[in-house]
C-alpha cells in the first residue's frame, strides 16, 4: 500500500520529543521514509516552538500554520468530543457551549478547547472566574497532560517547577521596561538566582539546573514561545494571578493576544526549488 500510494502516513506530535538531538534524528528518519515511499502521502504535525531546531526539509515538505477555531468549528469539535463519551448526557455539549460563551477567545484555541472539555466533563461546569480557568488548565497540563501521553523528563529542579514559574511570572509582570520579550540569558540568570535561594549550591550547579529548566519549558509550547528574532528572545505566555496560563501566546502584555497555532507539514508531490 505504501509503494502504490494507497495509504496515508501520519507522524503526530514531533514536538513531543523533548530532546533536540532525538527530534532531529526522527526528522531525518521521516525524510528518509518519505524518499523511500514517494507515492504515499505523509502528514507531520508539530507545535511551533522548537520546530526550527529540527525542521523538515522545505524542499520536500510544505509547511502550514493552523489558525484558531471559528464558533462553528468549536461547536462541531465539542459535540464530537462529548459524543465519544458513552456516559455523557445528550445535552452536555450544548450546555458546555453555552457556559463557555463568555470565554470565546480561549475556546477558539484547539488545545485549550480540549482541556476545557476535559474540565467540564470531570466537574460538570467551568470555573466562573477567568483566572480559575487558566489555573485549572495549567494544572491539567503540568500535572496530568504529559503523564497521560507518557512524556516524562527528570529535572534537577523538578520539585520547584511550579514555584519557579510563578516567580518568573511575577518577575516579568513587575519589569519596568518597554520591551515585552526577554532573552534566554535573562531567563537563565533569573532562574539561577531563584534556585540559589532554595538549596542549589554552588552557583554553577544552580546555573546548570536553570539552563535545564529553561530548555524544558521552551519545549513545552504553553510556557515560553520563541519570538523568532536574531536575539533569540523568549516571551512568556499570558499569566494571570501569577499562575501559568495553559496557552501558547504572544509577548507578555495586559492586552488580549491570540494563541500561536500548531504547525503541520505535508510532503509535496514534487520537491520545491
Amino acid at each position: 500500500m505504501l509503494l502504490t500510494g494507497r495509504a496515508v502516513v501520519i507522524f503526530d506530535g514531533l514536538d513531543e520529543l523533548l530532546d533536540t538531538a532525538r527530534r532531529a534524528d526522527v526528522t531525518t528518519r521521516v525524510e528518509q521514509f518519505c524518499v523511500e515511499y514517494p507515492l504515499a502521502p505523509a502528514l507531520i504535525t508539530s507545535r511551533l516552538v522548537g520546530y526550527d531546531q529540527a525542521r523538515l526539509d522545505d524542499r520536500q515538505f510544505t509547511c502550514y500554520r493552523l489558525g484558531g477555531f471559528a464558533d462553528a468549528q468549536v461547536a462541531e469539535y465539542a459535540r464530537k468530543w462529548f459524543a465519544q463519551d458513552t456516559e455523557a448526557r445528550a445535552a452536555e455539549a450544548d450546555a458546555f457551549l453555552t457556559e463557555s460563551e463568555s470565554i470565546r477567545d480561549l475556546r477558539s484555541n484547539p488545545l485549550l478547547l480540549s482541556l476545557m472539555c476535559i474540565l467540564y466533563r470531570g466537574e460538570g461546569s467551568l470555573p466562573r472566574d477567568r483566572a480559575d480557568v487558566y489555573g485549572q488548565c495549567a494544572n491539567l497540563l503540568f500535572r496530568r497532560w504529559d503523564a497521560r501521553r507518557r512524556i516524562h523528563r527528570e529535572l534537577r529542579a523538578g520539585h520547584l517547577l511550579e514555584p519557579a514559574l510563578r516567580h518568573l511570572a511575577w518577575w516579568l509582570f513587575c519589569r519596568n521596561e518597554a520591551r515585552t520579550a526577554v532573552t534566554e540569558r535573562e531567563l537563565v540568570a533569573e532562574t539561577t538566582a531563584f534556585l540559589r535561594g532554595r538549596g542549589f549550591e554552588p552557583e554553577d550547579g544552580a546555573k546548570d539546573a536553570a539552563h535545564e529548566f529553561v530548555e524544558f519549558c521552551r519545549g513545552r509550547m504553553w510556557v515560553f514561545s520563541d519570538a523568532g528574532t536574531t536575539a533569540t528572545p523568549f516571551t512568556a505566555c499570558r499569566w494571570r494571578g501569577c499562575s501559568p496560563v495553559a496557552t501558547p501566546a504572544g509577548p507578555l502584555s495586559m492586552r488580549k493576544s491570540r494563541p500561536s497555532s500548531p504547525l503541520w507539514s505535508r510532503r509535496t508531490s514534487q520537491p520545491r526549488t
